[in-house]
């Protein structure tokens, strides 16, 4: 059985500001990162998407196919 067009979504993480880019230079690096990129941003105005084509299997088919 396959499932074509599976969508996994979550809209409910934060994100994090940068935080050590550039190494000793973060001073200045973390706040041009997190202008240019939009962070921190707060739970609930995130979307992360995955998209995929579902297959399932018998366990000794699926094992049968890996190298």
């Amino acid at each position: 059985m396959t499932f074509n067009e599976s969508k996994l979504v979550d809209n409910a993480f934060a994100v994090p500001g940068a935080s050590g880019c550039g190494g000793l230079s973060s001073l200045l690096v973390d706040p041009f990162v997190n202008s240019v990129v939009g962070v921190p941003s707060p739970a609930g105005t995130n979307t992360a998407i995955l998209e995929s084509i579902l297959s399932l299997g018998e366990p000794a088919a699926i094992r049968a196919s890996e190298p």
